[in-house]
């Protein structure tokens, strides 16, 4: 269904819905609300996500859920060759670790927001800005808890992760320095 529009993209999953769409690309209006069941985006997966649209002269504007209904978004879409993009999602004792991107053998538990921009047609484009109002992680039988806020920065396909203070029984975890999200 994107393909024609985004041409090849890392986006994958079930789609199923209605949409009342009129006009060109460029100047499209409607309405869309849409299902996409095992939704993966760049390597990021989001289980079951819902999407509420409204199209005015080329822009979506867009609402919904996603991880299964755990998690809320809002953003705006812009329907042109690049797809420019920007979104803001929220959640609350989410588990990290269903997005597939942690690493194995810890327990992430996250309450915060992720605002993100690019282009849809270029994940190396893609930028994202994460706060953690609470982050634990549960490793084997110790429980670390962050000390304030965390912020991770998120650009050229890379985590920045600065005075990341996490604590727990007689142990504290600093954490400074970056991550690819794919090994080189």
């Amino acid at each position: 269904l994107l393909t024609p529009m985004m041409g090849k993209t890392a986006l994958k999953g079930t789609l199923t819905g209605e949409a009342d769409l009129r006009g060109p690309a460029s100047a499209l209006n409607g309405t869309i609300n849409l299902e996409v069941a095992n939704l993966d985006a760049f390597g990021v997966s989001l289980e079951t996500t819902h999407i509420n649209g409204i199209s005015s002269k080329g822009t979506v504007s867009l609402s919904g859920t996603t991880f299964s209904g755990d998690a809320t978004f809002d953003g705006q879409l812009m329907l042109s060759t690049i797809l420019p993009y920007s979104a803001t999602l929220q959640f609350k004792d989410l588990a990290l670790e269903r997005t597939h991107i942690t690493p194995a053998g810890t327990r992430y538990i996250a309450s915060g927001s992720v605002f993100s921009q690019g282009k849809l047609t270029r994940a190396d484009s893609i930028m994202a800005d994460a706060n953690f109002e609470k982050l634990h992680l549960k490793i084997e039988n110790t429980v670390l808890k962050q000390k304030a806020p965390v912020r991770v920065l998120f650009s050229n396909q890379t985590f920045n992760l600065q005075d990341v203070r996490l604590t727990g029984d007689d142990v504290q975890l600093v954490i400074n320095g970056s991550a690819p999200l794919k090994d080189s």
